[in-house]
């Protein structure tokens, strides 16, 4: 049974002044051009967003403008981005030539993705010719992207919408987590970000004018891997191993205490965890509810099963609070001792007073 919807007959008005905004958009972009001393050549022509979007109150929608896709330092970006797409989609005889054109039916990037981790799209066709079938491919891509670098897609400038409208700041954001999250090869200019045009809907159904730098990269000096910056225990993994056999005794001992009502002891931190059960027991205790057996697997019979059980526990530790954006769930599984004293260490500074 279909329900009310009170912001549909907001849309229709908000819709109906389009046309009107559009000119004064035109005008203030123009403005914007000559305050910066730039040239007004080529398409600077700015088109309403209520062309191809409905927009809501308080919506915002962020738009690079033509003129700062020419500045080096993107161009620079994109070239890199783009090497290294072609570097990976190589192997089935796939050549990228534009990020945006290629990427925003969700074919190309299905085909990037699936490479990249290692695993198979769900799809029958390898050609995305509807919008359906393209927006399809394009919001299986991006949950297992959100999935597997542990974000929250609320969070990410990207989105299927975005993509799909060929937005080609999003697009970049996207390729730029990518490149971070597997470390490439290619170094990553730094310190880049493009103008954008930001357009919001007032309560009172107009729009709102602005433009902004938004940042794509840092100022990392590194840039060969634009990893994460080091914190404590890669500084204790570089120095004396007592010490790390100190920190991996306190850890067993505490995640031991709360597990011991279980009659769970654990005497490996690095292979005990790796199927995720004992992580999902640990924050059933601390936290003091039950899961039901079906939510997981009990005993998990191969990495996928044992991955999607990490998945499971990480969603549990970031619900109750935890970051754990250092960590990825597949290095958990596969043993990675570091990783696997992140994951308990956060856990502990949470619990662990209330434990002594």
């Amino acid at each position: 049974m279909a329900t009310a919807n009170p912001g549909k007959s907001l849309k229709k008005i908000f819709k109906s002044k389009a046309e009107k905004e559009a000119a004064e958009a035109n005008a203030l972009l123009k403005e914007g051009l000559k305050a910066m001393q730039l040239s007004d050549t080529g398409d600077t022509t700015y088109k309403s967003p209520t062309d191809t979007y409905i927009m809501d109150v308080g919506d915002e929608r962020h738009t690079v403008t033509p003129m700062s896709l020419k500045e080096i330092k993107i161009q620079a970006l994109v070239k890199v981005l783009l090497d290294w797409v072609n570097d990976v989609v190589s192997v089935r005889r796939i050549i990228v030539r534009d990020i945006v054109d290629d990427f925003f039916d969700g074919q190309v990037l299905s085909e990037f993705i699936e490479i990249l981790f290692e695993i198979e799209q769900p799809f029958q066709s390898t050609i995305a010719q509807s919008v359906i079938s393209q927006r399809s491919k394009l919001t299986w891509s991006l949950d297992e992207v959100h999935k597997r670098l542990n974000l929250n897609p609320k969070e990410c400038p990207w989105s299927v919408e975005e993509i799909h409208k060929k937005n080609p700041l999003v697009i970049i954001h996207l390729l730029v987590a990518l490149a971070r999250f597997f470390n490439i090869p290619q170094t990553l200019p730094t310190n880049v970000s493009v103008q954008v045009s930001v357009i919001k809907m007032s309560p009172d159904g107009t729009f709102e004018y602005s433009t902004t730098r938004e940042e794509i990269t840092g100022g990392d000096t590194s840039a060969v891997s634009y990893g994460p910056t080091k914190d404590v225990f890669d500084q204790l993994f570089n120095e004396r191993n007592d010490r790390i056999d100190v920190v991996r005794k306190s850890l067993t001992f505490f995640v031991n205490k709360k597990l011991n009502i279980m009659n769970i002891e654990i005497t490996n931190v690095e292979t005990e965890f790796q199927s995720g059960i004992y992580l999902i027991y640990l924050m059933c205790i601390l936290e003091g509810y039950f899961i039901p057996f079906g939510l997981y697997h009990e005993t998990p019979l191969n990495f996928d099963q044992k991955l999607e059980n990490m998945y499971f526990a990480f969603k549990l530790i970031e619900e109750a609070g935890i970051s754990l954006k250092r960590t990825k769930a597949d290095e958990v599984v596969h043993g990675d001792v570091k990783s696997v004293m992140r994951v308990l260490y956060s856990i502990f500074t949470k619990y662990g007073k209330s434990s002594t």
